[in-house]
């Protein structure tokens, strides 16, 4: 078995998890994906991975809080909102000192907390950090 023998349905390229289920169950049926139970990518354990079509695979994010834009998470207790966001890089206080001086400006802010002005004038027009009150 050669690795161009099993591309990927998607992208036409091999994955490790497409070989390893092909020299063990067989070749993937056109269509569906190896998907991971575990969410690593990179895991090659057979018991962690299953057949399923790309529909069967946004499911299966939205379901574990993977599929970011989705609105069922989008709420104030995903992972991803606030700071527990991988990115964020202000605290629930800091946006609470933003919005209490209005008087102050936002470009200096911005400087001060190492975020841009457009950011410090969403969070006081209310457009993003909803959760914090």
């Amino acid at each position: 078995m050669a690795w161009t023998d099993f591309p990927c349905v998607i992208t036409g390229r091999t994955t490790t998890a497409h070989l390893h289920w092909a020299r063990r169950y067989g070749k993937v049926p056109k269509g569906l994906y190896v998907c991971h139970r575990c969410d690593n990518r990179y895991c090659k354990q057979l018991e962690h991975l299953f057949l399923g079509t790309p529909q069967d695979n946004t499911r299966d994010a939205i379901q574990k809080g993977r599929f970011r834009f989705h609105p069922e998470n989008l709420t104030p207790h995903h992972p991803q909102v606030g700071e527990k966001n991988g990115r964020a890089i202000l605290t629930p206080d800091d946006v609470r000192a933003i919005r209490a001086h209005p008087e102050r400006a936002g470009v200096d802010i911005a400087f001060d907390l190492g975020v841009t002005p457009s950011l410090v004038c969403a969070i006081r027009k209310g457009r993003v950090w909803k959760s914090v009150v």
